[in-house]
């Protein structure tokens, strides 16, 4: 049961608002506008979607830039008020065809008389476009997609693909072709939103995929359609194993529509349904299985001074050449006592754009666009008002980003083919398939001061040799927690002041209780890799321990390395 709804613009505005039961003050759009702008509780910088004023709830989901709003003064379920705005949302969509503060104005009666429709003295009647059908007579007056946010989610098809024609997304559902005509065309999208976890030095710590296949159909008569997907697609976390290696699509769960038929889902993988009028979700799913990000983020940050620091941010697009990613945005907290920040750019950067907001000491890296296999840096020249006491990794960071990349899934999770039952011979339908993936919680953690000794090993990976760094006893830790991230076991040798870190365990090659395998070149005995390292890493050049040289391909016990090594020392044997 809700009281009031409304919807609001970027700037406040009341764009529509019913009152059903008269139990809030008129006055609490302006209330909650207010307390969502100046949102700064328990350190959050955006309000969370349900908070209290006064004893009155309040619930708001963004929509293409657009806040839907309920209140209520009664206990209730949160998850279905957030879910009820989502959907009022998708139904005036589905009747305006485009969802912004241009069409909500110009078909002001025809919301309202959704609004009427849907909910009566707060309490929800239904949300289904197609039953709408028979209560709501009113026409939409169908706004011109020319004038689309560049964000909203049929911008980003539009730019995606030229198969397509532009304005088909923004069609109103209810609204028929110049001459009274209906396009007969159905859509498909596959959108991912997805979370990835980075270490300092690029290597992820977790990563999830939350994705949903929407359908939206213009086809008259209601026909059977039939979606295949991946043959070799698993749900549930059993056939990880199973299917470990082979390339399969494996889902650690998934639901369906009510519509949806399951009846050869498990022979064929084929989904059977009758489409409903309207946007609606054929099926959802969530999969945790290993995937390659679409972007790697690597971060580091050093002390220049007592009052300086320098921040290097590196992303790397890693996906093909002939996908293009766009709005990118790169964020990162700074250390409170931060006063100025100096950006340079790569030479030849186009289309970049930087900012310190110094409100909440944050910076921010916009990219128009980055086409997979290109990498972009941006150093930045921190000035401090005061010395920072403790470590300065402790105060800046997590890394984040957000991005949205048109005709690309991660998953791998595809339609295979859309059959539609044919009306007579000449029947032929237009069909739509089109892919987007975005971030959800893309963060790159623990920012680290010795991020170097983890990028230079890279490019020593195909070399078998041993390798020995002299280590300072700050990055001692931080260079446990890296090797941790490479799924490496280390051991650490207890003495006073003196930290000897040793490869015990390389797990994708050694069984987990065997001895390490010191491989070396004794046609030439050469000392230690010499790595290009900031200044405050330059120590005296360790001497490589004899016994490499003595021994070829020895197999050494984790003692017996721990031995071959003293003072902060880092053995890597590759």
């Amino acid at each position: 049961m809700i009281s009031q709804f409304f919807v609001l613009s970027q700037r406040g505005d009341n764009i529509v608002f019913r009152d059903y039961r008269g139990e809030v003050q008129k006055g609490s759009a302006e209330i909650f506008f207010r307390k969502v702008k100046f949102w700064k509780e328990d350190g959050e910088e955006e309000a969370p979607p349900v908070f209290n004023v006064d004893g009155v709830n309040y619930f708001h989901v963004k929509v293409v830039g657009l806040l839907f709003v309920a209140t209520t003064r009664a206990n209730v379920s949160p998850s279905l008020v957030l879910e009820l705005l989502q959907r009022i949302a998708r139904v005036i969509k589905d009747y305006l065809g485009v969802l912004n503060e241009d069409s909500l104005r110009k078909n002001f009666v025809l919301v309202y008389e959704l609004l009427d429709e849907v909910i009566d003295f707060g309490y929800v009647q239904t949300t289904s476009t197609e039953l709408l059908k028979s209560y709501v007579f009113n026409e939409p007056l169908v706004v011109d997609a020319a004038r689309l946010q560049p964000m909203s989610p049929a911008a980003i098809f539009m730019q995606g693909t030229k198969r397509m024609p532009g304005t088909a997304v923004t069609k109103s559902v209810v609204a028929n072709e110049p001459g009274g005509r209906k396009r007969e065309e159905i859509f498909v999208d596959i959108i991912e939103k997805i979370s990835v976890t980075f270490s300092s030095s690029g290597y992820i710590l977790t990563s999830e995929i939350d994705g949903t296949i929407q359908m939206k159909s213009y086809l008259s008569g209601n026909p059977e359609i039939k979606l295949a997907l991946n043959e070799d697609l698993s749900i549930g976390r059993g056939d990880y194993r199973s299917s470990f290696g082979s390339g399969a699509v494996i889902l650690d769960d998934c639901n369906f529509h009510e519509s949806v038929r399951l009846d050869n889902f498990d022979l064929d993988r084929t989904l059977t349904l009758v489409p409903p009028d309207g946007e609606f979700p054929v099926m959802n799913y969530r999969m945790t299985q290993e995937f390659k990000p679409p972007f790697r983020i690597n971060t580091l940050i050093e002390e220049a001074g007592a009052l300086k620091a320098e921040v290097i941010l590196k992303v790397s697009a890693e996906f093909p050449s002939s996908v293009t990613a766009n709005t990118i945005i790169v964020q990162m907290p700074l250390p409170k006592y931060t006063t100025r920040v100096n950006f340079e750019l790569e030479p030849g950067a186009l289309g970049q754009t930087t900012d310190f907001k110094e409100a909440n000491r944050r910076l921010e890296w916009a990219l128009k666009k980055i086409v997979g296999g290109s990498e972009h840096t941006l150093r930045a020249k921190l000035t401090f008002s005061q010395e920072l006491h403790g470590n300065i990794t402790k105060e800046a960071g997590p890394v984040s980003m957000t991005f949205t990349i048109p005709m690309y899934n991660a998953s791998r999770l595809q339609v295979k083919y859309l059959q539609i039952a044919k009306k007579s011979s000449t029947y032929n339908p237009y069909r739509w398939v089109r892919y987007v993936t975005q971030a959800n919680s893309y963060v790159a953690h623990d920012l680290c001061t010795c991020n170097c000794f983890i990028d230079h090993l890279d490019q020593f990976f195909s070399n078998r040799d041993i390798l020995v760094f002299n280590l300072p006893p700050s990055c001692v830790e931080c260079m446990g927690n890296n090797a941790h991230a490479r799924d490496t076991e280390f051991e650490n040798e207890p003495k006073p002041r003196e930290r000897a870190f040793v490869s015990n365990v390389r797990r994708p090659q050694f069984p987990f209780d065997s001895p390490v395998p010191a491989i070396t070149k004794p046609e030439k005995p050469e000392g230690p890799k010499q790595l290009d390292l900031p200044p405050s890493h330059h120590l005296p050049e360790p001497a490589l321990p004899t016994w490499a040289h003595e021994h070829n391909s020895a197999f050494l016990s984790p003692t017996e390395a721990k031995r071959a090594t003293s003072g902060n020392s880092f053995l890597w044997p590759l």
